[in-house]
């Protein structure tokens, strides 16, 4: 009995792993093609950049608005890239109700 308690708790625990990992995996992952058009900003303008960065989400299921994604070029060359989210993570608890977290996501990427 006690070995079939671990294991439920086991497998509850993976799968409450997996609900809160999934939006984070897709915000790292996110945040590398962030920096990847800040890497080649002098090739692109800043609204190419960021309809880029745009369809990245869309590809990635980033929850992200257009009014949220900030694209600025600078004078010296450098560019600031700027997005910020939030995504609802819902963990049903069978007859106890439903557990829900909001993660909030903010980066910042500044490249030349």
């Amino acid at each position: 009995m006690a070995t079939l308690l671990r294991l439920v708790l086991l497998a509850a625990g993976l799968y409450i792993g997996y609900l809160f990992a999934t939006p984070h995996i897709r915000a790292w992952r996110f945040k590398d093609a962030m920096k990847q058009s800040a890497r080649f900003a002098d090739v692109s303008s800043s609204e190419a950049m960021q309809q880029a960065l745009l369809e990245s989400a869309d590809e990635l299921g980033v929850p992200l608005s257009p009014y949220r994604l900030r694209v600025r070029g600078q004078r010296d060359g450098t560019v600031n890239i700027s997005a910020a989210w939030e995504e609802i993570v819902r963990v049903p608890a069978w007859r106890l109700g439903e557990w829900i977290d909001t993660l909030r996501f903010n980066y910042e990427v500044r490249g030349p």
